[in-house]
């Protein structure tokens, strides 16, 4: 359930966005560090990735937003929570290989990218729309 704030003035818009931004900034990196050598390595990355995803949709499960930014927060949860459930398949390469193997078909850091950059701009343009900039 997403919590909505009564109010939508533009003060409560644009600091919703910092939040958001701030959120956003702190997010695990796609790319692989190059020091993941490992199968049990890589597992691990797999598993911390999951769970920090899963922090920053708690994080956005709590925050209060404005009305007119609800379809877009729940488009940013969904987003979220499909890697967070990419990654934990990934984390069980050792215990579930074909999940892992279903999931490495998921993991297209081009589609990935295709779907964030598109939440993106829904955003930008919402930005524009509200005369936030």
């Amino acid at each position: 359930n997403i919590l909505v704030n009564d109010d939508n003035s533009k003060n409560t818009q644009i600091a919703y966005l910092l939040l958001i931004k701030r959120i956003a900034e702190s997010g695990p990196d796609f790319l692989l560090n190059e020091n993941v050598d490992s199968a049990t390595a890589l597992t691990e990355y797999f598993s911390q990735t999951a769970d920090h995803l899963q922090k920053m949709i708690t994080i956005l499960y709590a925050i209060k937003v404005p009305p007119s930014w609800k379809s877009i927060h729940v488009s940013l949860i969904e987003f979220f929570t499909k890697q967070k459930n990419v990654f934990q398949s990934l984390a069980a390469a050792e215990t579930d290989p074909l999940r892992f193997y279903i999931a490495a078909y998921k993991l297209l850091p081009q589609e990935i990218e295709k779907e964030f950059t598109a939440i993106q701009d829904e955003i930008s343009q919402k930005i524009q729309n509200e005369k936030l900039n």
